[in-house]
């Protein structure tokens, strides 16, 4: 058996120093999200366009990285039972109803992803209506899908829709085949014609999403054939009515989508507190490096917010591993190095914010104590009793500080 590294117990750890725990100040958003980053990110857009779908003014910004809550709808999907058998992920403000554009891109994939996934727990803790979500469909343009953040997007999360504006350059489909060998899942989104470019990833699909609402009849049966006759199973968005829910079931149409079904459900969780700026970059750059596991969790057990992440983030790629991880080593050795990297370059643009700061302060200390307590009961602090000692109480605390009341989802 190999050696695991005591990561609360060496003098090497923070922890080992009250004096090196002053938490980072919040991150300062006084200028707009960069559209084109991180990497991943859409294109810069426009500077009206920039105006129109982000309000630019200080107190704006700071409602939407300050606000208690988070925020991200969900629309689902049906069968033609009208049983939920999945849903798409979308993107809301966190402190207001406003537009969303696509030149929004990775932001605004990033962001829905970590607000619903570890903020709220999506896929782990439940939804709050209490229904199964099933997997959700999640929208990637072409950076977002060419960066190592589409891999946070494996099959245990969901399927990945691959957008109208996607141009299948020789880049996207080497990309979507090698990701697709691993056991992603894809789908078409807005498909209106036959001669759609992206019908030539067929054999990497599973499902293609049909805008049911622009096109005639003829039309739409031809789509319905072409991608039965591809062995993809069809998904009706922009199903409006229930006469035109009838008419789509008789085409033989798999799954239907639209407000006919039911209209996005915003979600509300609390917020998490948001992670120490430098110490999610440093792992960040130690993480996409591949370096060891042993010094990613050095920096990691530092930030209990950034913790409190990869412990929900255990839950949905490795649930398996969370009963038996009882230490931190033990947890950082479950994530796969690739979708930890994709989390960590997407916690960088959602999760640097100024909520929760006494709350992760207040784990801090606690943790702190706790360990000169064990240090009083001599206790050696480089064996494994003391790491697992101090990663139970610490996941404790986390536990008890960081698991606010839910509140209950709204239609959009």
């Amino acid at each position: 058996m190999r050696q695991e590294h005591p990561t609360f117990g060496q003098s090497s750890s923070p922890f080992g120093n009250p004096d090196a725990l002053s938490l980072a100040a919040p991150h300062p958003f006084s200028s707009p999200p960069r559209m084109s980053g991180p990497p991943g990110g859409s294109r810069a857009a426009s500077s009206t366009a920039r105006r129109d779908h982000l309000d630019t003014h200080p107190s704006r910004l700071a409602e939407e990285h300050t606000s208690p809550n988070v925020r991200y709808a969900l629309q689902a999907i049906v069968d033609e039972r009208g049983r939920m058998v999945a849903s798409e992920l979308l993107f809301r403000w966190n402190s207001r109803d406003g537009s969303v554009g696509p030149e929004l891109g990775g932001y605004a994939t990033s962001v829905a992803l970590c607000n619903a996934l570890l903020d709220g727990e999506l896929l782990t803790a439940g939804h709050a209506t209490g229904q199964p979500v099933g997997p959700i469909f999640v929208n990637m343009d072409e950076s977002f899908l060419l960066s190592p953040m589409a891999e946070a997007v494996d099959a245990r999360v969901g399927v990945i829709e691959l957008l109208e504006t996607l141009v299948i350059t020789p880049a996207v489909r080497q990309r979507i085949q090698s990701l697709h060998q691993r056991g992603y899942r894809f789908a078409l989104d807005d498909v209106q014609s036959l001669d759609d470019p992206r019908w030539t990833l067929a054999e990497h699909l599973e499902f293609v999403k049909i805008d049911v609402l622009q096109l005639g009849e003829s039309t739409l049966q031809a789509l319905v054939t072409m991608a039965h006759a591809l062995g993809l199973r069809v998904v009706a968005e922009k199903v409006e009515s229930d006469e035109q829910l009838a008419r789509l079931r008789l085409m033989g149409i798999d799954r239907f989508q639209g407000y006919a079904v039911q209209r996005p459900q915003i979600q509300s969780p609390p917020a998490l507190p948001g992670c120490d700026p430098v110490i999610l970059g440093k792992a960040t750059l130690l993480a996409q490096a591949g370096a060891s596991n042993q010094a990613i969790a050095l920096l990691v057990c530092s930030d209990p917010a950034l913790m409190a992440r990869l412990m929900r983030l255990q839950a949905v790629v490795a649930p398996s591993e969370v009963a038996r991880s009882d230490t931190l080593m033990a947890l950082m050795a479950s994530l796969p190095r690739q979708v930890l990297v994709a989390w960590l370059l997407m916690m960088n643009v959602a999760a640097v914010h100024g909520r929760g700061r006494q709350r992760s302060l207040l784990v801090r200390r606690a943790l702190i104590a706790y360990r000169a307590q064990l240090l009083e009961q001599a206790m050696n602090p480089a064996s494994q009793e003391f790491a697992r000692e101090l990663f139970d109480h610490y996941v404790m605390l986390i536990n008890v500080h960081m698991q606010p009341f839910r509140p209950a989802a709204s239609a959009a």
